[in-house]
């Protein structure tokens, strides 16, 4: 499928991959008690997507790692997954090379990390 990063200052930058994502309660904990277990929440749910970038031309990374490294993100797909103000949390980019004009990596985004941050 065709997947479109965006941000607000840079244009976009549109390949093909793959997308994934979790829904993750944090702060989530079994109690135990007298009476038996139970579970208590603190309501706290955040999203993690995950993109599998099959091909890329190596004439876009410089694109690529300035749109990831320039803040808040938006991502779009071409089946109508929407994904807004996420933000680049790996710590590295592994890219493989396919071919001698193409490559694929592994990017990670988290919702929710930016919405305390103001600007």
């Amino acid at each position: 499928m065709l997947i479109t990063i965006s941000n607000e200052t840079t244009r976009n930058i549109t390949f093909e991959g793959k997308l994934t994502y979790t829904t993750k309660v944090h702060n989530s904990q079994k109690v135990r008690t007298l009476a038996g277990a139970g579970y208590t929440f603190n309501n706290g749910v955040y999203r993690v997507v995950n993109i599998s970038v099959i091909k890329m031309n190596k004439s876009d990374i410089p694109i690529l790692e300035n749109i990831l490294l320039n803040g808040v993100l938006d991502i779009e797909t071409e089946v109508g997954d929407n994904f807004y103000r996420v933000a680049f949390v790996g710590d590295t980019l592994d890219y493989q090379d396919e071919n001698e004009n193409e490559v694929s990596l592994n990017l990670q985004f988290e919702g929710n990390i930016l919405n305390n941050i103001r600007y």
